[in-house]
């Protein structure tokens, strides 16, 4: 048996050690709505991801700038090939390669059964040692096809012969550390090619879509109207907004949740948010009901209600401003995605009959920014629907803010599960990846040593 102080003491230098060699990852996890970026340290940001968009209309390429489709799949995972030539599949974090089915079975992680299936493909590609790719399984058994449709998540697509298709977004390099660098926003998928396997490309060609006359007056005066929203002293207003966490967090969340019920946003709506849902869906909460300000201490979440309110009294008018600049930007991003939804039947992936693509991805100089549908009838709120539909609320509350991929995913709902957010869709037999207990590797082999029952635990 192994004494109090030594086990601490272990934990604490094998921690500091594992942090230490922690590898880097780059993979891409939750992604910004365009309008969010202008509450990220540069507000002129949002406006050079719509004018770089507005040109690609236009048929004309900006420097540093990429387009591609958004496609809404199931898990999102990475395979690749290492430097010795082994290959492998993670989960999207990273953070542990597998590199047989039988490491899979033996870490039990949910996906294993799709995971095994593309694992075997992909041993049978020809990926350059070194180099990995990050994708969204868009199917991978023929059998849960409705209508010769596949639908992983929200948005139905049309089908191909392959027994499997990923939708791959990513390329990297693998180091011997298990590094994942991003080394290119248009992967090569032709090393990813396999007779068995639909992988098709998302890029977009600039011009590729095209806007009327009408269309482009319209985003024109709309990305005008954004910039001018925001005047000099709402910029550097804006530029340290994320310095007060409580407030950044609480805006972030209203935007969200904008984004997911109403479309709208406004000073008078941000007040009522603290204490009221901006919808009676049941997926929709007020920001002190949620998990985290639940779970307060009485006096403690008395006092960050009246922080926050007193912030909004103080700042009403660049919040104002922040408010119209981002409806703005919605507007102009609207206008782009009904060009995209016309011509939606020209790409190698395809919507079903009814459904439009999730959105757009906007990379400008390593900043990646999302353009999709926002309000009733928009993705999230679609999203939002499926997922009560494929059962992921239930009538009590839980946990609000759980770990997917390498940070925090906040804002899922007041009910049980609430829907993974916009990008991390799971279909409900695999959500138990969300539910594991979080204690650390290091926690786990010495709780064991002292045998206080972790024999079923996950690590």
């Amino acid at each position: 048996m192994i004494h109090l102080t030594e086990l601490f003491h272990k934990i604490y230098f094998e921690e500091a050690k594992e942090t230490t060699n922690k590898p880097k990852i780059e993979t891409t996890g939750h992604m910004t709505h365009v309008g969010d970026w202008a509450m990220y340290g540069d507000p002129t940001l949002g406006i050079r991801h719509m004018k770089a968009m507005k040109d690609w209309f236009e048929g004309k390429q900006t420097e540093g700038h990429t387009v591609s489709l958004k496609a809404d799949g199931g898990v999102s995972l990475v395979v690749g090939r290492r430097k010795d030539g082994r290959y492998f599949i993670s989960y999207k974090s990273g953070k542990k390669l597998f590199h047989s089915p039988e490491e899979m079975d033996a870490a039990g992680v949910p996906w294993a059964e799709d995971g095994k299936k593309i694992l075997a493909k992909v041993q049978e590609m020809n990926i350059n040692p070194g180099t990995a790719f990050q994708g969204d399984v868009l199917w991978a058994n023929r059998d849960e096809f409705v209508d010769g449709h596949a639908r992983p998540n929200t948005v139905r697509y049309k089908t191909t012969h392959h027994p499997m298709s990923i939708a791959v977004h990513g390329q990297y390099e693998i180091g011997d550390e298990g590094n994942l660098t991003r080394t290119s926003n248009t992967p090569d998928i032709s090393q990813l090619k396999h007779h068995e396997v639909h992988v098709p490309d998302l890029q977009l060609n600039p011009g590729s879509v095209r806007m009327s006359k009408a269309q482009m007056a319209s985003v024109n005066q709309s990305i005008k109207n954004a910039e001018e929203a925001l005047t000099p002293d709402t910029h550097e207003y804006l530029r340290n907004i994320s310095q007060n966490k409580n407030l950044h967090k609480f805006l972030q969340e209203y935007m969200n949740e904008a984004v997911a019920t109403t479309g709208q946003r406004s000073v008078e709506s941000l007040r009522k948010y603290i204490h009221e849902p901006m919808s009676k869906a049941i997926t929709s909460s007020a920001y002190k009901h949620k998990a985290t300000q639940r779970n307060m201490k009485e006096d403690k979440r008395n006092a960050l209600i009246q922080e926050l309110e007193s912030h909004i009294n103080e700042n009403s008018h660049h919040l104002e401003r922040l408010f119209a600049h981002h409806q703005h930007l919605a507007d102009a991003k609207h206008v782009m995605l009904n060009a995209l939804r016309k011509s939606q039947g020209l790409h190698p992936l395809q919507p079903g009959e009814g459904h439009e693509h999730e959105g757009i991805v906007s990379v400008l100089d390593g900043t990646h920014a999302k353009l999709t549908r926002e309000g009733e009838g928009g993705f999230s709120n679609q999203n939002r629907a499926r997922g009560v539909e494929k059962g992921f609320f239930k009538p009590q509350p839980v946990q609000e803010e759980m770990m997917a991929s390498g940070g925090a995913v906040s804002g899922m709902g007041y009910n049980l599960g609430g829907p993974p957010p916009d990008d991390v869709a799971v279909y409900p037999r695999n959500m138990r990846r969300y539910k594991r207990k979080s204690r650390s590797p290091v926690v786990g082999r010495f709780m064991k040593q002292l045998r206080i029952g972790t024999s079923n635990d996950p690590y």
